[in-house]
């Protein structure tokens, strides 16, 4: 369905598809090599169990938005600025991106604020990171954050049986619904949406004040050892901080809602450019990640060189057939 609009905004949102999907192709790539690397630094320390955590879910964050800007790129000849769902199968496509796009991002970010703060308790105490610890924590967070976006895409999808069937449509019908009745359904979905703000704001406060955590701990180790491992989570709660306020600033400024701008939900039209903004913000972040460990983390480096067989040993010079027959006469 092409729909005959002059939104400036839809076609400033079309642009932005162009870059986020070069980076998701090249985070696609990068994060398979940076997932082997990371495996094979975890006996070195065990707080690469959790980076290693970290890494799978930026892969699956890339992966998603690759394949999801590739459908639309591909569906825009025939689909011009719809907005919404072009048919049911595009529709439940959405979702489903939506949701392993949500996943990565959730885990990635708790992840990395728990490493930070594990890392702090560390610095107090000798061998705090243990195998163990580690692994318990990276299940935990894995299957938390699995869980609560399950019950955030379960909510939507609860809202969309209740509506009518219309493709490309800019009415705000879900927004209109949840605002206007009130029943199980609408319900379930305002606890969902709060519970999902205050986990994110939660999330971007503890990523906010980890490094200065991070900072104050360090002033009084002298461990080199734990004070490199420290910077390496500085800087990784960095890249984190860049799609944080990305995101933040981009609502406050882009977004119009549909009654009060603080309790309102959001309009359709309103919410195509800061989202694409958003994800741009984190594959740019995403992006950086894999060189903050290849220029930061020593053991990381130890892993490449292994890999990549540049450990500096000597090389045996075989003399050719010649010249030892050469010699024997």
């Amino acid at each position: 369905m092409y729909l005959n609009t002059t939104n400036p905004l839809y076609d400033a949102e079309y642009l932005i598809k162009y870059p986020n999907l070069m980076l998701s192709i090249f985070g696609v790539v990068t994060n398979i090599i940076h997932i082997y690397f990371l495996s094979q630094t975890v006996k070195k320390h065990p707080i690469f169990v959790c980076f290693v955590v970290i890494g799978i879910a930026d892969f699956f964050q890339f992966f998603s938005i690759f394949v999801l800007e590739t459908v639309v790129v591909i569906n825009y000849i025939d689909n011009r600025n719809c907005i919404g769902y072009i048919n049911l199968a595009d529709l439940v496509f959405k979702l489903f991106t939506a949701f392993l796009f949500s996943c990565g991002n959730t885990t990635a970010g708790w992840m990395i604020t728990i490493v930070a703060i594990i890392q702090g308790r560390d610095i107090k105490f000798q061998n705090y990171w243990t195998q163990k610890l580690a692994a318990t924590v990276s299940k935990v967070t894995v299957v938390l954050c699995i869980a609560l976006n399950v019950f955030g895409i379960f909510t939507p999808v609860l809202v969309f049986c209740q509506l009518e069937y219309v493709v490309c449509s800019e009415k705000n019908l879900m927004q209109i619904y949840v605002e206007t009745h009130s029943n199980g359904v609408t319900k379930i979905f305002w606890l969902c949406q709060r519970l999902s703000n205050y986990i994110e704001v939660f999330n971007v406060i503890f990523t906010l004040i980890s490094p200065f955590y991070l900072i104050k701990r360090g002033k009084t180790c002298v461990d080199e050892k734990k004070k490199k491992c420290s910077s390496l989570i500085i800087y990784l709660l960095f890249s984190f901080l860049i799609s944080h306020f990305g995101s933040f600033l981009l609502n406050r400024i882009l977004v119009v809602r549909s009654s009060n701008i603080w309790k309102g939900l959001p309009t359709q039209a309103s919410l195509v450019l800061p989202l694409e903004i958003h994800r741009l913000c984190i594959m740019v972040g995403a992006n950086i990640r894999p060189w903050v460990f290849f220029t930061v983390s020593t053991e990381y480096q130890e892993s490449m060189k292994a890999f990549f067989d540049i450990s500096g040993g000597t090389v045996a010079i075989v003399p050719k057939r010649s010249d030892l027959s050469r010699t024997q006469t």
